[in-house]
């Protein structure tokens, strides 16, 4: 699984100048009122973007769409609503990546008709989305695993790794040539071990 998942891990610096260069062309022509993050992989985005964009408001809506690094649902589904008003604001929705679309098709769907305006934003993209942000960073075909979720990631890849026979060494080395710290990747691995254990 790690040998052919190509993996793009950005460093918490690496995001925020994203984050700032994302947030510069915002601001230049769009001054939201309020900041949604899409639950999950949007909240910590939302918080540094409203910190950037001097925006007082945040809320968080939660949309389910991956089961597992690289396995989707049959469609994305609200998971948590919408936990402030938006009825009449400028509302800007940042995700960090969007993948095929749906997930900010569904939250756009959802908000539209309540708010003055709606836009949206990701730090990431794939070129083959069907839906395209209004604001948008860097493109890459690659998984991108964010350091708000590399022990999560490590553990779900871990997993299948360790289940199709590998053992841990082995399953360290595979998530290491994937770019993970190998140090950290047996420490992840080796808790999922201890955990299955009776």
């Amino acid at each position: 699984m790690a040998e052919t998942l190509k993996l793009l891990i950005p460093s918490w610096d690496e995001l925020y100048a994203l984050l700032t260069e994302l947030t510069r062309s915002i601001r230049a022509e769009y001054r939201p009122e309020v900041i949604i993050g899409v639950a999950r992989g949007g909240y910590i985005p939302a918080r540094i973007a409203a910190d950037l964009l001097d925006v007082p408001t945040i809320g968080t809506i939660g949309v389910a769409f991956y089961e597992d690094v690289g396995r989707r649902m049959r469609s994305p589904v609200i998971t948590q609503p919408l936990n402030v008003s938006v009825e009449n604001k400028r509302v800007l929705v940042i995700d960090d990546i969007v993948d095929t679309g749906e997930s900010l098709a569904l939250v756009a769907t959802e908000m539209r008709g309540r708010v003055e305006e709606l836009r949206t934003a990701t730090i990431f993209r794939k070129p083959w989305a069907r839906f395209t942000p209004d604001y948008s960073g860097q493109e890459t075909e690659a998984w991108v695993v964010f350091p708000w979720e590399l022990r999560e990631t490590i553990r779900k890849i871990g997993r299948r790794l360790l289940d199709s026979g590998k053992t841990l060494p082995e399953a360290g080395n595979c998530l290491a040539l994937a770019g993970i710290d190998r140090r950290m990747a047996l420490t992840v691995l080796e808790d999922l071990c201890g955990e299955s254990r009776p």
